[in-house]
């Protein structure tokens, strides 16, 4: 695999900005901090996670049929079903949005997690900053159900 160049560097440094941002849209959260090369570790902190029932997880990792994903922020309603939320650094859902989250919400039912919704996370275009940031007008949450074919 050949190595990202300054450019994707930069693109991957911005998602990574924008993730940090929304993650302080849900307080209490638990960020799992085991990164690519232990999914493993990565995997068993967010099952800790999820039975400590903490209110967001961001990062989760799920490992089901040798299938790896990371959820963004994974958000605990109060009848313990749970909400996928990914996060772009784009202002508007696009098509391969859709195929990242589909196959999250595969893989979390799968493991046994009852998702209640999904939905995709961008930045508000129409959001001018005056002061602080306002992180509830920075970014726009649309949901994006998906039917099960069972």
């Amino acid at each position: 695999m050949d190595e990202p160049s300054p450019f994707q560097e930069s693109i991957f440094e911005q998602g990574d900005k924008v993730g940090v941002l929304a993650h302080q849209l849900y307080p209490g959260g638990e960020l799992i901090t085991e990164d690519y090369r232990d999914p493993v570790g990565a995997a068993d902190h967010t099952a800790r996670a999820v039975v400590e029932a903490k209110p967001a997880i961001f990062e989760a990792a799920f490992i089901y049929d040798d299938i790896l994903v990371r959820v963004d922020i994974l958000r605990r309603n109060d009848d313990n079903t749970w909400d996928i939320i990914e996060v772009k650094s784009t202002n508007s859902v696009k098509k391969e949005h859709l195929h990242d989250v589909a196959i999250q919400k595969y893989v979390l039912e799968k493991c046994g997690l009852n998702i209640r919704q999904t939905y995709i996370m961008h930045l508000n275009k129409q959001y001018v900053r005056m002061g602080d940031v306002d992180l509830n007008q920075l970014f726009l949450l649309h949901s994006v159900d998906f039917a099960h074919p069972d």
